[in-house]
């Protein structure tokens, strides 16, 4: 009998271990694909009358992305979303896909484009960001949209702000912002980090599995 009863106890410990895994690395970020116009992001213009950042296509993962089109009195803006209480002490990984134009030269009697540029602030802090390269569709071909990451201690909590200056167009989708498993990230009371019920059906059924074994194993 306890034999038998060795295979189900490692799935239990298997899938509790899975569903802590699975907390430690959920996204931080609310509406990371702008979905219904980015209603959960703040919108702000550097000049009202001439808007540089909006909500449209195309996007990447489906028809919603942070768009940025540059140039004359379009001179930019920020998009942000406030994380209150989300953070501990801990290091965190942020990942997004974003495009920007290069800068193109000017011609005589005509003035060149500056390139697009987007930074990325968590408060008043820089967060210095790593462009992996363009992203490969299945066909093997580029998707048009680069993979940029970069990292930041957390606070009790604070504004990441994406800002768009430059010329030409930019866009950013599908952001993610996680705990790094292999840092401390206690500390903050993270509304935004609550387990789904599926993952908390699985952590259930585990622990009552493994009571059942122990009970079993007594006997």
């Amino acid at each position: 009998m306890k034999s038998e009863l060795i295979p189900f106890a490692k799935w239990c410990l298997g899938a509790a271990a899975i569903c802590v895994s699975t907390l430690s690395h959920a996204n931080l970020i609310k509406q990371p694909t702008f979905e219904d116009g980015g209603s959960l992001w703040t919108l702000v213009q550097n000049d009202p009358d001439s808007p540089a950042v909006f909500i449209g296509l195309p996007g990447r993962s489906d028809n919603s992305a942070v768009r940025f089109h540059g140039g004359g009195d379009a001179t930019g803006g920020t998009i942000s979303q406030t994380l209150n209480g989300l953070f501990g002490t801990g290091l965190y990984l942020l990942d997004f896909f974003g495009q920007t134009s290069p800068s193109t030269p000017g011609t005589p009697g005509t003035p060149g484009t500056p390139g697009a540029v987007i930074e990325v602030f968590f408060n008043d802090t820089l967060v210095p960001l790593t462009n992996s390269g363009e992203e490969l569709g299945g066909n093997g071909f580029g998707t048009g949209w680069d993979e940029y990451s970069g990292s930041f201690r957390g606070a009790a909590g604070g504004v990441l702000k994406f800002i768009f200056s430059g010329g030409g167009f930019a866009g950013v989708d599908d952001v993610s912002l996680v705990c790094d498993t292999n840092s401390n990230c206690t500390g903050g009371d993270n509304n935004n980090n609550v387990p789904e019920p599926g993952s908390l059906l699985l952590v259930g059924a585990a622990l009552a599995g493994l009571g059942l074994v122990r009970r079993r194993t007594i006997r």
